[in-house]
Formats: structure tokens, C-alpha cells, sequence
């Protein structure tokens, strides 16, 4: 593994590659390997090995998680906002609504449909039994009748790839209408 595997990069395309074909346990053996070779992890190998630790739901890949989050936090190193909210739902799937809440506050910039979403289960779970249950069973029905609610699931908004924000533009696309009047080009061509 010298040589090609000497920067990140190389170890987050082999986890990334072994996460889309759901083989989390190697994931997890490259991300060990990444550790004994002293490669530094970047915000990239973080979300990855959070990503990875969601998958695997155990109690060791929970462990894993929060240790790494931990150590970010402890060297005052910034992480993406998606490995926070990997670390928050896998929390709440281990039933830790503390180590959850403390996750979720790390997240600086939390408007994202992920992030409300997590915001909501947190509000849900802390509730739950709670007087204030029927409060937010109500908010929540409300939500779903002005369909602000989705049916994708937290795993899907989760480990979903983003397509960016632009559209691709297409070189041979001609406009047709003109930017200023909004009249049709074709239109002034035969006309002059």
C-alpha cells in the first residue's frame, strides 16, 4: 500500500468505492489502514467514515463515530455538515438522544431539508411520552397536509448524491427568444 496510497485522496476513492458497492466492513478496514499509515484525515475522509459507521449500525462503528467526531471537535478542526448529520442519525438509531442533541449543535448552518429533518426527529424522540407530544403531533400533521413533509426516508435523504447546484448548460443550445423583449429572435430575422 506504499507509494499510491500515500494521501487521503487514494484511501477516500478506495472507502468511497467500497461504500457504493456496500462493503462497510472493508470501508471500515481502510479507514484502520488510513490510521496506521499516519495519513491525516480531511473533511472528506470524515464524511465517509461517518457515512460508513451510519451504515454498519453497530455498537463498535457507534463507538467509531463519535470518537472520530470527538477528536475533530477536541482539535478544533471544522467538519462538512453532512458528517455531523451522519453522526446525528446514527446516534439516534443507537438510542443516545443526548450524544445526538450535542451533535446536532455542532451543525453551524443547519437549514438544509436534512438538516430540519433530523431537527424534527430530535423534537419528536424528546417529546415522546412527554406533554408536549400532542403538540408537535399536531405540528407535524399540520406539515403534512401543506405537503411540506416527504416521503423519502432519513437513509435516502442521507445517502443521497447531490447533482449539484447548476444545471449543465448545453453548448449548442440557441436561444429563441430575446433576453430584453422576450420576443422571438426567429421572428425578427424574417421581419428585417
Amino acid at each position: 500500500m506504499r507509494g499510491f496510497f500515500s494521501e487521503a485522496t487514494s484511501f477516500n476513492i478506495t472507502m468511497d468505492m467500497l461504500f457504493t458497492k456496500g462493503s462497510f466492513e472493508n470501508a471500515l478496514v481502510v479507514l484502520r489502514t488510513m490510521r496506521e499509515h499516519g495519513v491525516p484525515f480531511n473533511k472528506d475522509t470524515l464524511t465517509l467514515a461517518t457515512a460508513i459507521c451510519y451504515k454498519m449500525n453497530t455498537a463498535e462503528s457507534y463507538r467509531i463515530c463519535t470518537a472520530l467526531m470527538e477528536e475533530v471537535q477536541s482539535k478544533g478542526h471544522a467538519a462538512h455538515r453532512h458528517a455531523y448529520c451522519f453522526a446525528v442519525a446514527l446516534a439516534l438509531r443507537q438510542s443516545d438522544m443526548e450524544k445526538a442533541k450535542l451533535l446536532y449543535a455542532q451543525i453551524t448552518k443547519d437549514d438544509s431539508r436534512l438538516c430540519q429533518n433530523l431537527k424534527v426527529d430530535l423534537l419528536r424522540l424528546r417529546t415522546e411520552g412527554g406533554p408536549h407530544m400532542i403538540t408537535v403531533e399536531q405540528i407535524v400533521t399540520h406539515l403534512e397536509r401543506a405537503d411540506q413533509v416527504t416521503q423519502q426516508t432519513l437513509d435516502a435523504m442521507l445517502c443521497h448524491t447531490p447533482t449539484g447546484k447548476r444545471k449543465p448548460s448545453l453548448v449548442m443550445d440557441v436561444r429563441k427568444t430575446s433576453q430584453r423583449t422576450l420576443k422571438s429572435l426567429q421572428s425578427n430575422l424574417l421581419s428585417e
